[in-house]
């Protein structure tokens, strides 16, 4: 897929996706996945406060990866956010294996002059089982058991914060 892109822009994505934070990542792959939503949408498929999620969305703008349109059906001027042509491309990209092995790569070349990166916890792997768990029970109908599943994913993802 990379290839259909043309060589001149693989170097601008590769830098660009290089320095998405998981946050953007997660919130380009929630636009795509589910279509363009209101911030406080956004926020809870990707188990955050909608303030959490403000400053990467709106860095996610500058960059030109997601767009926000006035939504005349809400109250106190809200924006419905989407993706653009570029944020297509990025969410593309960062479903194909061959480009994200040379995102890595040349993450690995930069000197590792930043933390070291946390132990792996076992309750992120629980968050995305509930997640999925929660997708299935809305694709059934099921609209109170996927509550109750993002409700669970969100507590655990509180702790992990609170403890980090």
């Amino acid at each position: 897929m990379a290839a259909q892109l043309g060589d001149e822009r693989l170097p601008y994505f590769r830098d660009l996706i290089g320095r998405l934070d998981d946050t953007q990542r997660d919130i380009l792959t929630s636009l795509r996945d589910r279509g363009p939503g209101l911030a406080m949408d956004i926020a809870v498929r990707v188990l955050l406060f909608p303030d959490e999620i403000s400053r990467p969305l709106r860095d996610l703008q500058e960059l030109n990866l997601v767009r926000a349109r006035p939504f005349t059906g809400a109250q106190m001027g809200a924006e419905l956010f989407s993706l653009t042509v570029d944020g297509e491309q990025v969410v593309r990209l960062l479903r194909e294996p061959e480009f994200m092995k040379s995102v890595a790569g040349r993450a690995a070349e930069a000197p590792a002059a930043d933390s070291v990166a946390p132990a792996f916890d076992p309750r992120q792997e629980q968050i995305e089982l509930l997640k999925r768990r929660a997708d299935l029970a809305i694709k059934r109908g099921d609209e109170i058991a996927a509550d109750k599943f993002l409700s669970e994913a969100q507590d655990i993802a509180q702790q992990l914060s609170a403890a980090s």
